[in-house]
């Protein structure tokens, strides 16, 4: 149900919250849109800059110096961010099954890894100029991207009316607003383009006034990135009928596949099951 809802909402270009049984309508911005709240968020961190706060970049390097954040822990985060580009350049080059999963789980312990690390970071990062920016935006982003209807003909808000509301019912409604123009994430767009509801639909015509009944030039972002990414795995899809069931629910897994296939790896079901076998025979208790 979540898939379908998010691409329920990236179809028609906005999402919507109810608070007090009152639905807010939050469009979801095109490149040129995004463009415009970016050029705002970097005046406001600039702003705050203007009045004494530091950026991250500068926090960070304090934290070093003063010994409360020691420099290889920053040296391994950007270690992390290269193993995993390198072994995600190493998925094209597989040529056995069996290397799946491993490489998989490698990868995703990288990931956990860095965020682990990363957050352990950012909690020591206090009243950086870029948070005091973004929050300095909310008001202009809330403003930009909250519609009365489906239409999205006319905005609910000007900045000066959010001014007038109280802070509780100001930071409910930028918590959902920031959430959703935050855009849907890379994996629920992957995970859209595997479902069946979906290539279906992308099968009949990969323009994308006939997907989403809009020019390209009027595409949300979400939108473009769903494009991007259908072009990848339609063509997988398209020349796989043996992908193995437990790889079916996974992108990483059938783009895998797919590269062992080109690299004429181990494929065919009579290999699999040989593999397979001989696999137990090791794990058999002697």
């Amino acid at each position: 149900m979540i898939l379908e809802q998010a691409f329920a909402d990236i179809c028609r270009g906005y999402s919507i919250f109810t608070i007090n049984n009152t639905d807010y309508y939050v469009k979801h911005s095109n490149f040129i849109e995004q463009s415009i709240i970016d050029k705002k968020i970097q005046y406001e961190i600039n702003q705050a800059v203007e009045l004494g706060l530091k950026k991250e970049s500068d926090i960070i390097q304090d934290l070093i110096k003063s010994n409360k954040w020691p420099a290889s822990h920053e040296k391994k985060l950007s270690s992390y961010l290269d193993d995993i580009k390198n072994l995600d350049s190493t998925k094209r080059n597989i040529k056995d099954r069996m290397e799946i999963n491993p490489l998989y789980d490698a990868i995703e312990e990288l990931k956990s890894d860095y965020s682990a690390l990363y957050n352990k970071r950012a909690a020591l990062i206090k009243n950086p100029a870029e948070s005091l920016g973004f929050i300095n935006s909310h008001q202009f982003i809330i403003s930009q991207s909250v519609y009365t209807s489906k239409e999205l003909s006319e905005r609910m808000f000007s900045e000066k009316s959010l001014e007038g509301m109280n802070d509780d019912e100001f930071e409910e409604v930028a918590f959902n607003v920031i959430n959703i123009t935050n855009g849907i994430s890379y994996e629920i767009i992957k995970k859209i383009c595997i479902e069946p509801f979906f290539y279906g639909i992308y099968g009949i015509s990969e323009n994308p006034f006939f997907i989403f009944g809009i020019p390209f030039v009027q595409l949300t972002i979400n939108q473009g990135n769903l494009l991007k990414l259908a072009r990848t795995y339609s063509k997988v899809i398209s020349e796989m009928d043996d992908v193995p069931d437990e790889f079916l629910d996974n992108p990483e897994k059938i783009l895998m596949w797919y590269y062992l296939k080109q690299n004429g790896g181990v494929v065919t079901k009579e290999e699999i099951k040989e593999e397979e076998n001989a696999i137990r025979k090791l794990l058999r208790p002697k």
